[in-house]
């Protein structure tokens, strides 16, 4: 009998379980990112518990991890960064969810972003959340640049400050979180989009850094 009533126990809390699959990755080595940009770095830690980028100019830049991962919607994609010093007037750092990359050995790789204006190759998707000092520079959701989409938010955290950034994605409809408060909603048509890798931004000579990387399936 007490084995019975266990069992049901162990079915219900299945039952409320969340569903699907997800990890956590809070330390990198060397190789596991690639530095891409339209300007001269000035400075880029690839591996450690923690890793960033700064590039020397006005143009854009990702710190993109090299791998794809399977993504199962709605899905979750949570980002532990700061950024520090930055060498003009106003940050402008970013987080990118890049949506179904190139095969790993593909060219496209070797250089993700167009020369010019920061654009992804190959008409490779985003969904970008730029949280840029300057309210001009704000922007969240679906967009093939890397500092631009169709949709600006309100918010910028000091200088210095680890913050969580949340990108909570749907089959039409996504959500960006920063700090556990809601910051954007944006329509985005994702029906297909099957793969993502991620990665950090510097947009115009900001130092970003990325301590955490988490992805969970489910609302």
């Amino acid at each position: 009998m007490r084995a019975a009533a266990a069992g049901l126990l162990l079915l219900l809390a299945a039952d409320v379980s969340p569903k699907g699959g997800g990890f956590r990755e809070t330390r990198w080595k060397g190789g596991d990112f690639v530095a891409a940009a339209n300007e001269p770095l000035d400075r880029v830690v690839e591996g450690g518990e923690t890793v960033g980028l700064k590039i020397s100019g006005l143009g854009e830049s990702c710190l993109l991890r090299k791998r794809i991962y399977p993504m199962r919607l709605p899905c979750r994609f949570a980002f532990r960064v700061r950024w520090t010093d930055k060498k003009f007037q106003d940050a402008f750092p970013s987080v990118h969810v890049v949506l179904d990359p190139p095969e790993i050995h593909s060219e496209w790789w070797e250089a993700p972003i167009t020369d010019h204006v920061g654009r992804w190759r190959d008409g490779v998707r985003n969904f970008l959340v730029h949280f840029s000092t300057n309210p001009d520079w704000r922007y969240a959701g679906l967009s093939t640049d890397l500092e631009t989409s169709d949709r600006k938010h309100e918010f910028s955290p000091p200088k210095g400050e680890w913050i969580d950034l949340e990108i909570r994605l749907g089959l039409m409809r996504s959500s960006v979180f920063a700090v556990g408060k809601e910051i954007a909603v944006c329509d985005a048509d994702l029906r297909g989009a099957r793969t993502f890798t991620y990665g950090i931004g510097d947009q115009t000579s900001t130092f970003v850094e990325l301590d955490e990387f988490r992805y969970s399936e489910g609302r």
